[in-house]
């Protein structure tokens, strides 16, 4: 028993010493790796400017801006940052095989697209969430994706929702896109995204005033 017990400490310490190490890594690597593609602290979102559709392509213009989770007006600074941003794209059937920099305020981007029976072409800006930023989808954009949700990957189907009640939170963008994308994937089966949802429904019942609350009010 002393041996059993003794072996399962060596385990479990061993086990501290690698969630050790792999904080301390992430401390080192990735403000020094965020420096060195940004300059700048911090992260932003996208909102969509401007969007124009065909059959086989989305021309979409995005501004970016700083990210604050509470909402705070930005301070001239703030509102002056330009990140560099490497942006994927997906759409039905297809994601972007190489990354397009973001490197300017506002910038337009012609995004092939493709389109699955039963549902209109959509676009998913940020795919398989290859950069560190948020993304305002237009309420034309979220309404594309929710008609081809199954078609979209679950990690962005997750980013999806997650973003979208990031922003509201914050006052950059409507309630409605989150309750619009969660009727959306009310038919979901994976896990990824099962997370999200039930992360989301628990901040909005935490958020959400009580019964008696309304009452006094």
């Amino acid at each position: 028993t002393h041996c059993i017990s003794s072996a399962a400490s060596d385990v479990y310490k061993r086990q501290v010493l690698l969630l050790l190490l792999l904080c301390v890594l992430c401390y080192l690597i990735i403000p020094s790796y965020s420096v060195y593609r940004t300059k700048v602290t911090g992260y932003p979102y996208l909102k969509v400017l401007s969007e124009q559709w065909t059959d086989s392509e989305v021309t979409v213009t995005l501004e970016q801006e700083r990210f604050l989770s509470d909402g705070s007006a930005l301070s001239p600074e703030d509102a002056a940052s330009v990140w560099q941003i490497p942006l994927l794209f997906s759409t039905a059937g297809s994601t972007s095989q190489t990354a397009v920099v973001m490197a300017q305020k506002q910038q337009t981007f012609a995004i092939p697209v493709f389109s699955a029976a039963g549902c209109r072409p959509w676009v998913r800006i940020n795919a398989g969430q290859n950069a560190l930023v948020r993304v305002a989808h237009s309420p034309e954009m979220v309404g594309r994706l929710q008609e081809g949700i199954t078609q979209v990957a679950p990690v962005d189907r997750a980013a999806l929702l997650l973003d979208a009640y990031a922003l509201a939170k914050a006052g950059r963008a409507p309630v409605e896109a989150v309750v619009e994308i969660l009727r959306a994937l009310q038919d979901e089966s994976e896990s990824i995204v099962w997370s999200a949802i039930t992360g989301v429904l628990g901040c909005l019942l935490y958020t959400s005033p009580s019964p008696r609350d309304r009452q006094k009010s």
